[in-house]
């Protein structure tokens, strides 16, 4: 079969794309945006929970409940290690 193959991703990897972190490379942002384009992309169920749990603790650099700045921008401390 041709076409986009479906990308599951990583709760990190989900939180820098949305957050167009600078540590996700240019081929991995490229292959979600086309996947994304496609509707071929998906995150695991507990995803959801994971970043509930880094927004209690404060680890995603932003407001609880927003991965993006007030402003739109991104950041390299979208989650905090």
């Amino acid at each position: 079969m041709g076409g986009v193959a479906l990308i599951l991703l990583d709760t990190h990897v989900l939180v820098w794309a949305v957050d167009g972190d600078r540590r996700l490379g240019a081929n991995a942002a490229a292959a979600i945006e086309q996947a994304h384009r496609s509707d071929r992309i998906g995150i695991s169920a507990i995803t959801p929970w994971e970043i509930a749990l880094l927004a209690e603790r404060n680890r995603l650099g932003r407001a609880p409940g927003s991965l993006r700045s007030p402003k739109g921008g991104s950041s390299s401390e979208s989650v905090r290690e």
